[in-house]
């Protein structure tokens, strides 16, 4: 039960941030579904710089920090790597969806070559044994920094888009990027902003998931990426929803890998058993099917050109 509690809070906050950046993007206007790439990113950088901090600062008081700096650096250069989607989406007006396709087609062979640089294989990157994150009640300090942070995170994100006159801006460029471009505010800008957070954030989102994983990190996030922008369609582009969406769908995941500590359950076998496994992407599935509004903003995903109307 200890491992299901520490893994349902770090997956809400990991799909808080991811579900978090796509939001930005797509309220401005780009229909972002490289999120599953970055996370990819983001999970290879934090194993690699984790491991990197505890030889320096193993049995240090620094050793407290080093999840929290290895999340923020995989942020930072996931953020870097991401701008390779914004220049090709913007600069050249592509397809937004072929492009995020393609950049989640590169992200696991670039995390391959990474772990293969690093670690010396191709099979998978382990995650450093941090002494200090096993003893006694400290397993619960980063879930709990990490749940706040995103508490944080959503909280700030509705007060930004709903109140403040650089997130209307942001709600403009993907409602009417016309009108925002007549008034002196440049749409691909914005956008470009937007998808830069976006890669700051499901970097982070990355990092933080790839911590929840058992026997390595094998370049991959299992679909929590395209689950993220699942949440934010879920959430009907809505901030409170990102809440409710990222606590059911990081409590399911959780669920599915550690049902066997939960004695009413660890027996379930056969079709109940597949059912559970597929219970994180079966019920949003269902809840969009019934869904009948949409507030979808109105421009999403089409390209911006100025010279067109």
């Amino acid at each position: 039960m200890e491992t299901l509690i520490i893994s349902t809070l770090l997956l809400f906050a990991a799909y808080s941030f991811a579900s978090s950046g796509s939001l930005l993007s797509e309220k401005s206007g780009v229909a972002n579904i490289s999120i599953e790439g970055n996370m990819i990113m983001g999970s290879i950088l934090y194993c690699v710089f984790s491991d990197l901090l505890i030889g320096p600062l193993e049995d240090t008081s620094g050793e407290y920090v080093i999840p929290i700096i290895s999340v923020i650096i995989a942020g930072i250069l996931t953020m870097i790597f991401s701008s390779l989607f914004s220049i090709i989406v913007l600069r050249f007006k592509s397809d937004q969806i072929i492009v995020g396709t393609g950049i989640n087609l590169l992200s696991p062979a670039l995390a391959t070559f990474i772990g293969f640089l690093y670690f010396g294989t191709s099979s998978s990157a382990s995650l450093p044994y941090i002494p200090v994150l096993t003893q006694g009640n400290n397993i619960y300090i980063y879930p709990i920094i990490f749940l706040i942070l995103a508490i944080i995170l959503l909280l700030f994100l509705g007060f930004y888009i709903n109140k403040t006159r650089s997130g209307l801006r942001i709600k403009a460029a993907g409602e009417n990027p016309y009108a925002l471009e007549t008034s002196g505010i440049s749409v691909d800008k914005t956008r470009r902003k937007m998808l830069l957070f976006a890669g700051l954030l499901s970097g982070m989102a990355g990092a933080i998931w790839v911590q929840t994983i058992v026997g390595g990190f094998h370049w991959t996030v299992f679909g929590a990426g395209f689950m993220a922008v699942g949440i934010v369609i879920f959430s009907q582009w809505r901030v409170g929803g990102l809440f409710f969406g990222s606590l059911i769908i990081g409590f399911l995941t959780a669920l599915t890998q550690h049902y066997l500590e939960i004695e009413a359950i660890k027996d379930v076998e056969g079709g109940l058993l597949l059912l559970l496994q597929i219970s994180p992407y079966l019920i949003p599935l269902i809840v969009l099917i019934f869904s009948k509004a949409s507030s979808m903003p109105k421009k999403l995903g089409e390209p911006f050109k100025k010279d067109e109307r």
